[in-house]
């Protein structure tokens, strides 16, 4: 619950200071996005064979993306931020 926490407060921060980077940039953003994707994707399935062990901090780092925490925290800011009608 912890982890979640964190990354709700991590994606929120990142969103409230970077809007307008976001706006300018979403294109270069989505690749940066698939690649890291890709990146943890590898590295969370094959973390045995690359020796990345339970209590490394590359391993605390992953279990934010290989849990799905990030994503999870940055889909909830979009649907509050959608159904919110600033009038």
């Amino acid at each position: 619950m912890n982890t979640f926490l964190i990354s709700l407060l991590i994606s929120i921060l990142f969103s409230l200071f970077c809007g307008d980077f976001i706006k300018k940039n979403n294109k270069k953003l989505y690749i940066i996005s698939v690649i890291l994707a890709i990146i943890t994707g590898y590295l969370g399935y094959n973390a045995k064979e690359l020796g990345i062990t339970k209590g490394s901090p590359l391993s605390n780092f992953l279990v934010y993306f290989t849990k799905g925490f990030i994503p999870t925290a940055i889909f909830i800011i979009v649907m509050f931020t959608g159904a919110l009608n600033i009038s």
